[in-house]
């Protein structure tokens, strides 16, 4: 402890002389150098000083003053004399909010029993004539012996026996009144049950019907097969849809039809009339397809065909699927596809507005 104390003296009369020196006895004319030796000595106080705490040599006293601030010793705490190796630990919060909380539900029973219990002496004082004579007479009985004798069992006493005697008498009404209030307690608890269980059905029903928007059905058109021809020369096609959807989809309606139209996009008599139809809606789990029919209204004529080889006509696929999700939200599924002699086969045009997925 000498030493360091040597040291710590030897080194407040280097800095408040210009004599400064480092290790080595050279002036330290530089502020840098300074410093430098400073923290060099201060280091070697506080390795002593840990090691003495180490040591089990307790808390240190200090002489001497030095108005800088103390470096951190690194072993537990700052190099000052009101470092002390003494940790003290703290209660948890929860424990405590814990504690509080269960003595307020013993604060509010013993209040609760305390209100039941003065609510029933007072009904049975003013309504019962049975315990109005039991008091009078006690009451006449504890003065007699007693006289003149104020205490406070000279007053409970006499309520506590009679209190027992109305129970005895009434034993019967009690039990009915006890009973009635448990029925009473048992509505209300299976009420609450009710309504628990309601909001327990509407909070499910809730996360199912955002899991159904989140998670919604997708009916596509997956392919047109096609043109065919049925017996009384009129041309059809097979329209395949799917559901790529991760949810069921019903299907309500469907629309389709086989026309052509020339070169300036119009469409050649009878006309296009593709409007969805109802029919009996078909349920489509995910990844599960379905095969509708269009047929044209009109017979494949011989004009029909040459305007076809010639390149005057194109024929197309139009239609309109229409379904819901487990939401009962409607949804719509348009397509249009012309036919290519080339590929034979229907493709989809280059504008992306004739096909649509609601």
């Amino acid at each position: 402890m000498e030493k360091l104390l040597n040291a710590l003296r030897k080194l407040a009369e280097q800095v408040e002389s210009s004599n400064a020196r480092d290790d080595h006895g050279h002036p330290l004319k530089k502020l840098k150098a300074l410093r430098d030796a400073r923290r060099r000595n201060l280091r070697a106080a506080r390795s002593h000083l840990c090691g003495r705490r180490w040591r089990g040599e307790g808390q240190v006293a200090w002489a001497g003053t030095i108005q800088s601030g103390w470096p951190s010793t690194g072993c537990g705490g700052n190099l000052s004399p009101s470092t002390s190796s003494a940790t003290i630990p703290r209660r948890s919060g929860t424990s405590l909010q814990r504690g509080h909380r269960m003595l307020k539900q013993l604060a509010a029973f013993f209040a609760i029993l305390l209100v039941f219990s003065a609510a029933f002496i007072l009904a049975e004082k003013q309504f019962s004539p049975l315990f109005q004579s039991c008091v009078s007479q006690e009451s006449e009985g504890q003065q007699t012996a007693k006289e003149g004798n104020g205490s406070l069992g000279a007053v409970t006493i006499p309520y506590a026996r009679c209190t027992s005697r109305f129970v005895d008498a009434h034993g019967v009404g009690i039990t009915a009144l006890a009973s009635l209030v448990i029925a009473a307690f048992t509505g209300t608890l299976w009420i609450a049950t009710s309504r628990q269980g309601l909001l327990t059905f509407d909070s499910l029903e809730m996360a199912r019907k955002e899991f159904i928007s989140t998670h919604r059905p997708r009916v596509i058109v997956r392919f047109i097969q096609g043109p065919m021809h049925d017996a009384k020369g009129h041309e059809f096609v097979s329209v395949t849809i799917v559901n790529v959807g991760a949810n069921p989809a019903t299907i309500e309606a469907f629309g389709g039809d086989l026309a052509r139209r020339n070169s300036k996009g119009e469409w050649v008599p009878p006309g296009l009339n593709a409007t969805p139809k109802n029919i009996h809606p078909v349920t489509l789990i995910s990844g599960q397809r379905h095969t509708f029919t269009v047929t044209a209204k009109t017979p494949h004529t011989d004009a029909e065909i040459a305007a076809d080889t010639l390149d005057e006509h194109e024929l197309c696929a139009v239609g309109a699927v229409n379904y819901r999700d487990g939401n009962r939200v409607s949804r719509e599924t348009g397509f249009f596809r012309i036919y290519d002699e080339t590929s034979k086969r229907f493709i989809a045009p280059n504008n992306t507005e004739f096909e649509y997925q609601d």
